[in-house]
């Protein structure tokens, strides 16, 4: 992978990617909405509408992958899982501004989560086919305009090929009413696309526009991974694509300012001090992230 991108994706490995969504704009009593869009996260070497992978072949002109084929194209397409609350909720007990999202066998965590004991109590998973109702379950409101629902192929696939590319993030003063302004963020941005580790696929996603890439070294090892080309990145709405760590105005304050910055970053689980002992914690060297973060401030 390149010098300055480090992502857990990799077509030789398929480690189970872990998600972990944090929001500590429940400090002002915002709540915060995260819809995740989730597409092939491979190349197969081909934009020929027959998806190969190491484990089968998956015909997606076949009719059984309305979303992820809608454009006529092997990628760039995306499924929206359904919209997922975190929040806090102390007199009942419940919390999900907190939340870590994997699966002890997919590479990408969509459904059978396991009940994890202090961060993810409500076995929240990244649902495409029920994706008309809001998580967790003790909300289950559904959404006045759901988007088209996942397919049962187009979720095995996923599980499988998987990843989130983008967020919609929506910032509400309840958990059920959200402001109308949504902003759009990248799961894990890579800005070192213009250097020899990633070629054009000639194409760019829908509905956000962005020029498509995947990790090709010539003559050396690459992990097949697909990515956007950052500042080709627009969004639904141009005015609410924001980058990470970049600061922006909210129409929902709460009890602080309404200025918010969204930051996504990988996930390692091995860190060390350098120099022992006394220096700061940083990833283990050459250890490859087993997952992606957002966090939403």
């Amino acid at each position: 992978m390149s010098d300055s991108y480090e992502s857990p994706w990799d077509i030789d490995s398929l480690y189970k990617v872990k998600y972990e969504l944090y929001s500590g704009a429940m400090n002002d009593g915002v709540h915060v909405r995260v819809t995740p869009y989730i597409g092939l996260a491979y190349y197969d070497n081909a934009n020929d509408g027959v998806y190969n992978t190491p484990s089968g072949i998956y015909n997606l002109a076949s009719g059984a992958y309305p979303n992820l084929y809608a454009s006529g194209n092997e990628y760039g397409d995306y499924v929206q899982a359904n919209p997922i609350v975190l929040t806090q909720v102390p007199r009942i007990g419940w919390y999900t501004h907190e939340l870590w999202v994997h699966h002890d066998e997919d590479h990408c965590p969509l459904v059978n989560i396991p009940v994890g004991i202090n961060y993810n109590l409500n076995s929240i998973g990244f649902d495409i086919v029920n994706n008309n109702i809001v998580q967790p379950m003790q909300l289950g409101y559904p959404l006045p305009a759901p988007p088209p629902p996942g397919t049962g192929a187009e979720e095995r696939l996923l599980r499988a090929y998987g990843k989130v590319f983008y967020y919609k993030v929506e910032f509400g003063t309840d958990m059920y009413n959200f402001d109308p302004d949504a902003y759009y963020v990248l799961a894990l941005e890579n800005n070192v696309t213009a250097n020899g580790d990633w070629s054009p696929m000639g194409l760019s996603d829908m509905p956000f526009g962005s020029v498509l890439l995947y990790h090709d070294i010539p003559g050396g090892v690459s992990t097949k991974e697909i990515v956007v080309n950052p500042d080709t990145f627009t969004g639904p709405d141009p005015q609410h694509r924001k980058m990470s760590r970049e600061l922006f105005g909210t129409a929902t304050p709460g009890s602080g300012t309404g200025i918010r910055k969204i930051t996504t970053v990988p996930f390692y689980d091995e860190w060390v001090q350098i120099p022992a002992l006394t220096g700061p914690w940083v990833p283990k060297p050459n250890r490859q992230p087993r997952g992606v973060k957002i966090y939403i401030e």
